[in-house]
């Protein structure tokens, strides 16, 4: 891919004022000035509209293999993960489900895993640059699990196996919503030794408010996507006066584990009154600071992550 000036891994973007910046260089390695290039990313189009990207395109890899990991317990699988990652061959992808969840999408949409063993299940992902560097590090990570408690290892090596295994993985939410009236999610991270005890308590605090919670997410790094499912049952009232409070609860959970409120999904306006819990009020400061230096006008996704009185005028 090539963009203007021969950028090696870049963007362009649009400043509230009509300014046309790029963001990193034209060179490999760069570290003059600030690392804007990052705040931006990850500003959720509040500093800047980005209208260019060039990025740089890695080799796709000659060998992909998915191994699914079948455990008695998520507590299992999540103790896995560690050793996994210290293996000599680092996964793509590490995705635990739990066995409830896997008879939903089963249920609702037909689909359904090689193995239906345990109460858990890892689905670990390889990418190698050889067959032989892929066959060392199927074996080095199955003879890693079965010898901690895996009751089996599955290779998912060609390319139909693999899709039966991902596209289960891919079917979680639209299975979830065929299988509720509606959903209300909190995208939490936690640290990856502390999955089992975050999935666990958040299940004492959901059924504690007569919710239905499915969490699932990716174990390699400690991202769980939190599903609380509504049922037919729960009346409108009920619904949001118990998901507020499973939310706060929820929240108050991750941080206790010294996890944050959000791996993937940022914080919008949905639910940037938990933020200042998580970082403080000094850090607060600064995003204002920050949202102020690249837009005073406040005219970019007004009240989204930092809220100004003029955002709440215009609400």
């Amino acid at each position: 891919m090539k963009c203007r000036r021969h950028f090696f891994s870049c963007f362009e973007a649009v400043l509230p004022d009509g300014s046309i910046e790029y963001f990193s260089s034209n060179v490999v390695k760069n570290t003059t000035g600030y690392n804007l290039k990052d705040l931006i990313i990850g500003s959720e189009g509040t500093l800047a509209i980005i209208t260019e990207v060039t990025l740089k395109l890695l080799p796709a890899p000659v060998e992909t293999c998915t191994l699914l990991i079948p455990f008695n317990s998520l507590e299992e699988c999540a103790d896995m993960v560690p050793k996994l990652v210290a293996l000599p061959a680092t996964p793509t992808a590490i995705e635990f489900l739990e066995q409830e969840l896997l008879e939903i999408v089963e249920r609702t949409l037909d689909k359904r895993l090689p193995t239906t063993a345990g109460d858990a299940v890892l689905i670990v992902m390889y990418d190698t640059n050889s067959k032989e560097e892929m066959d060392l590090a199927i074996e080095a990570a199955a003879e890693s699990a079965l010898s901690n408690g895996a009751l089996d290892v599955f290779v998912a090596d060609t390319p139909q196996s693999q899709s039966q295994v991902w596209g289960v993985r891919g079917a979680i939410l639209e299975g979830m919503k065929a299988d509720s009236v509606s959903q209300e999610e909190c995208d939490i991270v936690v640290p990856r030794d502390k999955i089992a005890e975050y999935v666990r308590e958040a299940r004492k605090i959901t059924d504690r408010l007569g919710l239905r919670v499915e969490p699932c997410g990716h174990c390699g790094d400690g991202n769980i996507h939190t599903e609380i499912l509504r049922g037919p049952e729960i009346s409108d009232e009920e619904w949001k006066a118990s998901t507020q409070t499973a939310i706060k609860e929820l929240y108050a959970l991750a941080k206790r584990l010294k996890g944050q409120m959000s791996g993937e999904h940022g914080v919008g306006n949905g639910r940037i009154e938990y933020l200042e819990e998580f970082v403080g009020p000094r850090m607060i400061k600064l995003y204002k600071a920050v949202k102020l230096a690249f837009d005073e006008k406040l005219i970019l996704n007004p009240g989204k992550i930092v809220e100004f009185q003029e955002d709440r005028k215009r609400g």
